[in-house]
């Protein structure tokens, strides 16, 4: 897991991921990212090459558009 959090603080720091973090829901806890990437492709690597991913222990992700968004202090419209 540590792996895994200095992967996304990587890609944080690379102005890549916005926020990242676990949720801590009652029926099961997991991670969200939000992410800026040019095209789906890009977001799937992203994801894959996350290292708790890569070792096939069983862990998954899920990709989901977000076209528009509010950020403090902006607007953004895809």
């Amino acid at each position: 897991m540590q792996s895994h959090f200095g992967y996304w603080a990587e890609q944080m720091q690379r102005g890549v991921v916005h926020v990242v973090g676990p949720v801590l829901d009652p029926k099961g806890s997991y991670g969200i990212g939000v992410l800026t990437a040019d095209d789906e492709s890009q977001a799937r690597s992203l994801c894959e090459n996350d290292p708790v991913i890569a070792a096939k222990l069983g862990f998954s992700f899920d990709l989901f558009p977000m076209p528009n968004a509010m950020v403090q202090g902006r607007a953004s419209a895809g």
